[in-house]
């Protein structure tokens, strides 16, 4: 099953360069990232955004920006990159509300902090 997200918005990116993701783990504190170029969510520790869960592979999804937005895409992972609850087989857009899934962790695309 290919998930495919809507057209990116723009919503959540205060530039081309820059994604926020809520990572959500059990029993953890929420822990806001940006990301501003592409990034890699896994469980190695020289991953962008470092999840701690045995389903997740060391190298499991890579976000990349665009000229349109961002894509997510799963890298030959045994137990598969989630969008929205759908399993993706190829890149898929993200955009504001998205929950992308990892094993158990969740990063979910949020609005940009307002700046102070």
């Amino acid at each position: 099953m290919t998930s495919e997200a809507a057209a990116p918005t723009g919503a959540g990116v205060t530039n081309a360069n820059q994604l926020w993701l809520r990572l959500d783990e059990w029993g953890d504190q929420p822990l806001l990232i940006c990301m501003v170029d592409e990034g890699i969510i896994g469980r190695d520790f020289r991953s962008d955004v470092v999840v701690h869960d045995s389903e997740a592979s060391r190298m499991h999804a890579r976000v990349t920006p665009t000229f349109d937005g961002w894509l997510v895409v799963d890298l030959a992972t045994t137990n598969g990159t989630f969008v929205n609850a759908e399993r993706i087989v190829g890149p898929a857009v993200i955009g504001i509300g998205d929950v992308i899934a990892v094993g158990r962790a969740t990063c979910t695309v949020v609005p940009a902090p307002p700046q102070r």
